[in-house]
């Protein structure tokens, strides 16, 4: 069997970063999630693919870029925190729209002349009409309107002019303390929103920390499945020597019996071992199916190339989070700044309508001539927007110092983790020293077990030493990934 297993310790970026780099990978850092669609539908089409050929050729190699978007989409986390957070950004958008003042005048005026078409009308009247209306609840509204009859050139027809004009305020004045409630309100909006978008970017770090941890101890349970299948059939191969020559009364009951016991206590470590791994895949890809013919590339994968001595300074999660701050303020205050500007917009409307219309127990046709003007004038009456630009800048400068606080912190725990790695670095080159020459030492003992030459007990000693060291490397690189 062929024992697929790549050491680079010196390839493998620093764990913190991981989840910085897929988030980057998916544009998912500066705005919460909303550059995200594009690339997702992409990144879904792709697994799509990937999903297809992994279940119909055996042996696909699933690397850790191909787990990663698929674990972070699926996860109930990250469609609840989605919500959430389009939840605070039409709240803010609400707020944001009713804090200014919206004032519309309309003044219109229209010419009418009706004719009667088949009968004499009874009557003609002349009046002279006026209204005034008022709306609550999301703003005010006047209006007045008043008809004036021209009179009629004959009795069959008649003829009027409508005039109107109408004042819109979009909110009331004392309700809303001149601006002051609005204001109020929408800083409170704005500050969940901030607030909502830091626990949607920590949880999508959490998540994919967790996704990587989940991958890690699935590549480790799978090399480690691999080396015991392998044992396995070493130890079967070594029965089958040891059963010969007890045969040939070349070697002692003892060391058959061991041999045959050994055989069943490889088998037992190899099918806990199956399970252990059968259950990993399951969470994986929260599926019951079997997916034993799938290889888990090595994490390292993520993060070929790049060398732990390459990495900045301050590249921990707090930090992250941080920057993430600084940007979400910049971007915050940029959009409060142009957000304060007045609008003026200019509508006309001219026309000239004709028919018929019936209206028992006469038809009558008419014409309409009609103009029709309005101006709508949006703006910061009292300058509350003025206000909030100043409170934007000033979480941007908050922000900015937050972020070198941080980074001065997370200089210091670096370098402490940085000792840590570079210890547990050079266990692992030791390992995997040891490893190679513990393998080549347990295939000379089979060969010479072969041939008859050396106990059947002695063998059984090289060969578990070879395996515990090989199971050893294998934790020492998970926890050195974990760390990273």
């Amino acid at each position: 069997m062929n024992l697929k297993k790549n050491h680079d310790p010196d390839a493998i970026v620093r764990y913190d970063l991981a989840a910085g780099v897929f988030l980057r990978l998916n544009g998912l850092l500066l705005d919460g999630g909303e550059k995200m669609h594009k690339f997702t539908l992409k990144i879904c089409l792709s697994i799509l693919s990937i999903l297809f050929f992994f279940f119909s050729s055996p042996g696909f190699a699933f690397s850790i870029s191909d787990f990663l978007p698929e674990y972070y989409q699926n996860s109930e986390t990250y469609q609840v925190n989605q919500q959430r957070l389009d939840l605070a950004k039409s709240r803010y958008q609400k707020n944001s729209d009713q804090n200014f003042i919206e004032v519309s005048l309309s003044p219109f005026a229209k010419q009418s002349k009706y004719t009667l078409v088949t009968e004499y009308p009874t009557e003609v009247q002349k009046s002279l009409l006026g209204s005034l209306t008022q709306q609550t609840g999301v703003g005010l509204q006047w209006g007045l309107q008043w008809t004036k009859d021209l009179g009629s050139e004959d009795l069959l027809s008649s003829s009027y002019i409508e005039n109107g004009l109408s004042i819109f305020i979009n909110q009331s004045l004392l309700k809303n303390s001149f601006g002051k409630a609005s204001l109020s309100e929408l800083n409170k909006v704005k500050e969940e929103l901030r607030q909502d978008q830091l626990v949607f970017l920590q949880n999508q770090y959490q998540v994919c920390q967790s996704g990587l941890e989940l991958y890690i101890d699935t590549y480790t349970l799978q090399q480690k499945n691999i080396v015991l299948k392998e044992s396995l059939e070493t130890s079967k191969r070594a029965f089958n020597i040891a059963k010969n020559h007890f045969s040939k009364r070349l070697i002692n009951k003892l060391n058959f019996l061991s041999a045959k016991n050994d055989s069943f206590k490889s088998e037992e470590l190899q099918l806990n071992s199956q399970s252990e791994f059968d259950q990993k895949l399951k969470k994986v890809f929260q599926s019951t199916g079997s997916l034993k013919d799938i290889v888990f590339d090595s994490p390292k994968s993520l993060f070929q190339g790049i060398e732990i001595k390459e990495l900045p300074v301050a590249q921990g999660f707090s930090s992250q989070i941080e920057s993430i701050g600084v940007e979400i303020a910049r971007q915050n205050y940029a959009q409060v700044k142009s957000e304060n500007k007045d609008t003026l917009d200019l509508k006309i409307e001219v026309g000239d309508e004709k028919g018929k219309y019936f209206s028992s127990p006469n038809l009558y046709s008419y014409q309409d001539q009609f103009a029709k003007v309005s101006l709508t004038w949006k703006t910061d009456f009292f300058k509350s927007r003025e206000e909030s630009v100043k409170q934007s800048l000033l979480a941007k400068n908050i922000a900015l110092l937050k972020k070198k606080m941080s980074e001065e912190d997370i200089s210091v725990q670096q370098h402490q983790d940085l000792l840590a790695l570079e210890e547990l670095k050079n266990r692992i080159s030791l390992s995997d020293k040891r490893l190679l020459s513990l393998k080549e030492q347990s295939d000379e003992a089979l060969r010479i077990l072969r041939v008859g030459q050396l106990e059947f007990i002695d063998y059984l000693r090289y060969r578990d030493e070879y395996q515990n060291e090989y199971i050893k490397n294998l934790d020492l690189y998970s926890r050195y990934w974990k760390k990273l």
